[in-house]
């Protein structure tokens, strides 16, 4: 597994609240950033789905990748309030403060299926707005993939339990 040996972990003497993840080296390796696209794009191949969801900053480019490779359009949730199109937002509370996050309200209509991808799931909050400003379009989840997750925060079963979610890496694997 070559993402494993590249991904790395920052931890503080806090403790794992404060753990952080710099992905990077994959993406800057071509063999290992094929790899991850390859595995996200296998999390979703045999899913029926019309959308793929990114939150900004968050997976884009894993989402772009599977969104291009499955001709399905790009949604991206982020917090950009210059957006020409009319929104939709959510506010969150994250360790480093709240965010607003929107999505444009025309890019969700009453029965799409949608996946969301991202790069790293910690807290969850910013996948869970995603699901819920979906949601509040009118949209379902069908999924959820990520490449990697620090099970040690307990997203996957205290803010996203019920909704299908696959992780390439999970920290108990490191």
């Amino acid at each position: 597994m070559v993402e494993l040996e590249k991904v790395i972990l920052f931890g503080t003497p806090e403790g794992i609240s404060h753990l952080q993840v710099d992905i990077s080296p994959v993406l800057e390796d071509a063999e290992a950033f094929d790899d991850a696209r390859e595995y996200m794009y296998q999390m979703f191949e045999r899913e029926v789905y019309d959308v793929v969801i990114a939150v900004e900053s968050a997976g884009t480019v894993f989402a772009a990748s599977v969104a291009e490779r499955m001709h399905r359009p790009l949604v991206i949730v982020g917090e950009r309030d210059s957006m020409l199109r009319e929104t939709v937002s959510g506010t969150i509370e994250t360790y480093h403060g709240a965010r607003t996050l929107r999505i444009p309200r025309d890019s969700i209509k009453q029965g799409t299926r949608a996946i969301i991808i991202g790069d790293v799931l910690s807290h969850g909050k910013d996948v869970l707005a995603a699901v819920n400003l979906v949601r509040g379009l009118g949209g379902s989840i069908v999924k959820i993939g990520i490449f990697l997750e620090h099970s040690d925060f307990k997203a996957r079963r205290k803010l996203l339990k019920g909704i299908p979610l696959e992780s390439r890496i999970i920290t108990e694997d490191l």
